[in-house]
């Protein structure tokens, strides 16, 4: 049992949930990916930019990252992730202009990792570029209450953490 009132986090499917206080009084269930999934994340795209360091950098992007990123993306863009993907786009773009910069170095004509411009890297080579959080599809409401949480006005994400009809509480009553 996970009592997210006494300021305990609650990890699962990836997501850290955790009960917080704002400034009004009233409290919220914050939604973010595990830090430790994240990480997770960022060490298979580089295990996989090395794997393929031989291949052009449009193909890798394209090809194999793209797909890995978009579905990432897509699973973990609930909530209040919006940091956590701001930081997600910042490393894969870090790793993709050193991965560019490795295929042709700096002392055979190439360029260093920082020269690589924004129209290059989402333009020619077309690397994801969608990292917004999602608000309408947002769980917020429906785990705080489903938790035998109560939360008053808004869930963060615009929906009502009012209860969800239907919703059972975990003790086997509605």
């Amino acid at each position: 049992i996970v009592r997210l009132g006494d300021g305990e986090a609650l990890n699962f499917l990836g997501f850290t949930f955790r009960l917080v206080a704002k400034n009004g009084g009233y409290r919220r269930v914050i939604v973010r990916p595990m830090r430790k999934k994240r990480t997770e994340f960022l060490r298979s795209i580089a295990e996989l930019l090395e794997r393929n360091r031989f291949r052009p950098v449009e193909e890798v992007v394209q090809y194999l990252l793209n797909p890995r990123i978009r579905g990432w993306v897509d699973y973990f863009r609930q909530g209040n992730s919006g940091r956590d993907l701001s930081f997600v786009r910042w490393q894969i773009e870090k790793k993709i202009r050193k991965f560019a910069s490795r295929q042709t170095p700096a002392k055979r004509s190439g360029r260093r990792w920082t020269t690589w411009t924004h129209d290059e890297i989402y333009g020619k080579w077309k690397l994801y570029s969608d990292y917004h959080v999602k608000h309408g599809d947002c769980v917020c409401p429906r785990v705080a209450y489903t938790l035998g949480v109560k939360t008053f006005g808004s869930a963060g994400c615009g929906k009502s953490a009012s209860p969800v009809r239907g919703a059972s509480r975990g003790n086997g009553t509605n």
